[in-house]
């Protein structure tokens, strides 16, 4: 369980099985409404964040080519604070893949 106020960790790993690389990969995690994502981290993409936060939120990172393999993005999500809240519910989380047709 997360505490109101807390924060939890999800891991997305995008594979690529080759042979070749693939290009214009587009990483979009969708974040339900009652949390924000406050803390990522990733390396040799450029991500930025949509949306308002605790209103449903998305981050979206652009990975320009990603050779065969594993390539992983760490992302942190803050729960929201509500007043007289005792807990937040569940937190939903979903991320999407695209990319450039060989």
């Amino acid at each position: 369980p997360i505490t109101i106020g807390g924060s939890t960790t999800f891991t997305v790993t995008v594979s690529n099985a080759g042979p070749g690389d693939a290009v214009n990969v587009v990483v979009s995690d969708l974040l339900s409404g009652k949390a924000s994502w406050s803390i990522f981290s990733q390396t040799g993409t450029a991500c930025g964040i949509t949306g308002s936060a605790y209103a449903g939120q998305t981050l979206n990172c652009n990975i320009p080519s990603l050779a065969p393999g594993n390539y992983t993005i760490v992302l942190t999500a803050q729960t929201a604070y509500q007043a007289g809240a005792e807990r937040c519910g569940t937190i939903s989380n979903q991320a999407f893949i695209t990319a450039a047709p060989n």
